[in-house]
């Protein structure tokens, strides 16, 4: 796979290109004096620039996404593909990672943005990618690799029990933050934030504040 800092300089230069032509778009919009479209453009550069100055926070969720979908695009092509996952592993993770076709002539490249190999897949040679000990093992390949947190199956368990609590102490909020994070969570398919860890808590910490203002009116 590639490096953490191979995808996040990747990252930081799409960013910059975006932004440029973002601006350029912006400009144009305002020369028309369309209102709407400026907008919108408006809030596109600015989800970028967040994403800018929190790169290495973009760079932990978009490895935690691209690695959440992998494990999701091996499980279905396995599912679709049992007989040579199992009997000719090599020959099923050319076809995953696009080295050789399939047998309909498409070329998939599945796992391109983290740069995946063939020699990363063979954690899961003989097992059944679909059980979280099979996920989890990649998991923690990818995290030693890129020096990430994306987290186990039991944490996503935890993330999900932690929407339904009615009460949540702030520690519970932070980690619950950084598990949305570093699962992918607050990231767009294209790298950009959707916000950052410390608006989520400024956030919380807002509403909590609300809260306590109107039980004391």
């Amino acid at each position: 796979m590639k490096s953490y800092n191979d995808i996040k300089l990747g990252l930081l230069q799409y960013y910059e290109k975006f932004m440029s032509k973002k601006e350029k778009e912006l400009k144009e919009a305002m020369e028309r004096n369309d209102l709407v479209v400026a907008n919108g453009i408006r809030k596109s550069i600015n989800d970028m620039k967040l994403s800018f100055e929190n790169i290495d926070e973009a760079t932990k969720s978009y490895i935690g996404k691209k690695v959440n979908t992998m494990l999701l695009d091996i499980e279905k092509m396995s599912n679709l593909n049992s007989g040579k996952y199992f009997a000719h592993f090599d020959n099923f993770a050319d076809i995953f990672i696009g080295k050789t076709p399939d047998e309909t002539g498409i070329t998939h490249n599945f796992g391109v943005e983290l740069g995946l190999t063939k020699e990363d897949l063979s954690v899961f040679r003989g097992k059944v990618p679909s059980l979280s000990t099979t996920k989890d093992e990649f998991i923690a390949y990818a995290n030693r690799h890129f020096g990430t947190n994306i987290p186990s199956c039991e944490d996503m368990m935890l993330m999900e029990e932690f929407k339904s609590k009615s009460n949540i102490s702030r520690d519970e909020f932070v980690h619950y933050a950084e598990l949305y994070r570093d699962s992918g969570k607050i990231s767009y398919p294209d790298g950009c934030l959707m916000t950052s860890v410390q608006d989520m808590i400024d956030n919380f910490d807002e509403i909590h504040k609300e809260q306590v203002s109107n039980k004391q009116m």
